[in-house]
């Protein structure tokens, strides 16, 4: 048995609002943290050969989040995903209790037989060699409970999330190998509702449940040719069909009774809203017909599968009609399609707009505007309740590598990796959280060159990574381009910041952005006896956004390993709402992490 105690801190200077997270458009804030991490984890790991072809390997790991020692305790649970795993657990062999965790992210069995090897149990797949970059490593989402914005050198090693799966490789006589898995659905795990990392604001209320349920029992499955044609080139070929783990989000309805009271945005006759529109009607004072038709009209009547109909409920604490457009549009979502969705799909808020007053639809934002006013004046700030579906895809891909002999020092020994992955019809998040998802074709490709690199005798040869890589129809974070380069409605607040200016935003709408391209480079430099070790890596967003990490690790012993890292993130664009920077500028840190070895 090996195992390990690692005590980890982050100070965040700037943590503040984070519009959105990795694949998720959800509308998202928070509150300030200064110290965005500080836990205990203890990890102990089990090996056993039980014959010359089997064996099998544990790794058993706890955490406890203590960052709320810092804060003034409103701190949400970090761990706890309601409506998952046994009711709140993000994984299917984890047990979690708000800012205690316990699970087992490899508990598999390995068999060999000659050029046949078989894994069956608890793991995670990592197929794909870029760093910072997911083109062809998709069999697993990600864990981003614990820390946003992982180290980079540790290529999502400790992010992965592990499902049961069954796996087998054979290598044929030629070299050939084909890989292939079947697979537990597992979702991508987003940090919990205001906790440093959190992609979800304290005005969203995100509901999984029912989505997760029908996707729980789900097989992902796929395979890898690996192809060595010759001594310096190797092909490859991939095939995945699964549910998209990171999954997609739209307005969910929202419940009946909320906060011990009824909501008065949904259907029913204990609604006070929809009584006094009745009373309205039958005098003749709405645009309803009610009291004319009243068989053709369902105003005040339960829905029969008990439905609100309606995304939204009072909140006191929630944004104002303001703070809503405003952080919707950080989001890169569409405010004025966001308000426009919630009254035109939503039976209960077309009633008590379209249909009961003659709202016209909005096309402008002076029109979202005057629609989020009528809610706040009939109903108070309201929340909104949001869903992620996971929807089924198939994911084809190629990839190979090709290793440069040359007499020039910089070129010998090179490799140039390429990586494209088409995914048809994927589905995308509404700008307007609709329940109408964007469907588009995306490909997503990859370029690397790597090098190990000898500037010096007295030194270990340098690692050397650069990469590329291309999207025709998202973002780094899975959001779809359509969205981007909105103008930034803050620019056009009045001077007490509450109220807008009416004369420069009737033609507000996002231009978008026709693809995505992102730059990394990194390096590691170790040093002499190999108790020192340098890293940097940097990931630029051509569209003027950039993001550095030094780092260096300390290992005087077998026993003891010290880890220091800082994160800058830095967004250099005029223009707003283009970069991926500008979601994660909260995120400048500095990390420490402190490991024993036993």
């Amino acid at each position: 048995a090996a195992g390990g105690v690692t005590r980890a801190g982050g100070l965040s200077p700037a943590a503040g609002f984070t519009p959105a997270g990795f694949s998720s458009q959800a509308l998202a804030g928070q509150d300030d943290f200064d110290v965005t991490m500080f836990n205990t984890r203890a990890e102990v790991d089990f090996q056993a050969r039980i014959s010359r072809k089997l064996s099998g390997y544990m790794k058993v790991r706890a955490y406890f989040w203590g960052e709320d020692l810092f804060t003034d305790g409103r701190v949400g649970d970090h761990f706890s995903q309601k409506g998952m795993f046994h009711g709140d657990a993000g994984n299917l062999l984890e047990v979690s209790g708000g800012d205690l965790l316990l699970d087992f992210p490899a508990l598999y069995f390995d068999y060999n037989e000659g050029p046949l090897w078989i894994r069956v149990g608890q793991q995670t797949i990592a197929w794909g060699e870029a760093l910072f970059f997911r083109v062809m490593d998709v069999a697993n989402g990600l864990d981003l409970r614990r820390q946003l914005i992982g180290v980079a050198a540790e290529e999502f090693s400790d992010q992965r999330v592990a499902s049961p799966a069954v796996r087998m490789s054979y290598t044929f006589n030629n070299g050939f190998e084909l890989d292939g898995f079947a697979q537990m659905f597992s979702p991508s795990l987003l940090p919990g509702t205001n906790t440093p990392y959190s992609v979800v604001g304290h005005g969203v209320t995100l509901d999984e449940e029912d989505e997760f349920e029908d996707a729980e029992n789900s097989i992902n499955f796929g395979f890898r040719l690996t192809a060595p044609v010759t001594d310096n080139l190797t092909l490859m070929a991939m095939y995945t069909n699964r549910r998209d783990p990171n999954g997609v989000f739209r307005y969910e309805d929202a419940p009946r009774e909320w906060a011990g009271q009824v909501n008065p945005f949904c259907l029913g006759p204990r609604n006070d809203t929809f009584q006094l529109l009745n009373s309205l009607d039958a005098a003749g004072l709405t645009n309803l017909g009610q009291g004319v038709n009243p068989v053709t009209r369902n105003l005040g009547i339960t829905p029969s599968d008990g439905s609100c109909g309606s995304p939204l409920a009072p909140d006191p604490w929630a944004a104002n009609s303001t703070e809503f457009l405003t952080k919707t549009n950080e989001a890169r979502l569409d405010p004025v399609k966001a308000i426009q969705v919630v009254v035109d799909e939503w039976e209960a808020d077309r009633l008590a707009t379209r249909e009961a007053f003659g709202f016209a639809p909005e096309r402008n934002i002076i029109d979202a505007i005057s629609a989020a006013e009528g809610f706040h004046s009939s109903f108070g700030a309201f929340r909104a309740w949001v869903s992620r579906e996971f929807k089924r895809e198939q994911i084809f891909a190629v990839g190979g590598n090709y290793i440069f002999n040359s007499e020039n020092e910089w070129l010998d020994q090179l490799i140039v990796r390429g990586e494209v992955a088409v995914t048809p019809d994927k589905k995308f998040t509404d700008t307007g959280l609709s329940k109408n998802f964007i469907e588009e074709t995306e490909v997503v490709s990859a370029l690397i060159l790597e090098k190990y690199q000898r500037f010096s005798d007295s030194f270990p040869a340098t690692y050397l990574v650069a990469q590329w890589m291309h999207r025709t129809s998202s973002d780094l974070f899975g959001r779809h381009l359509s969205g981007m380069e909105a103008p930034d409605l803050y620019d056009f607040l009045e001077a007490d910041g509450v109220t807008f200016k009416s004369t420069v935003l009737d033609d507000y709408e996002p231009e978008g952005q026709d693809n995505a391209n992102y730059i990394a480079v990194a390096f590691q430099q170790p040093f002499p006896n190999l108790v020192w070790r340098l890293d940097f890596a940097m990931l630029i967003d051509v569209q003027g956004g950039v993001l550095f990490q030094p780092g260096v690790r300390y290992r005087p012993s077998a026993d003891w390993q010290f880890d220091f890292y800082a994160t800058v993130v830095e967004d250099l664009s005029s223009t707003k709402n283009d970069t991926i920077m500008e979601t994660i500028d909260f995120n400048d840190e500095i990390f420490a992490r402190i490991t024993w070895f036993f």
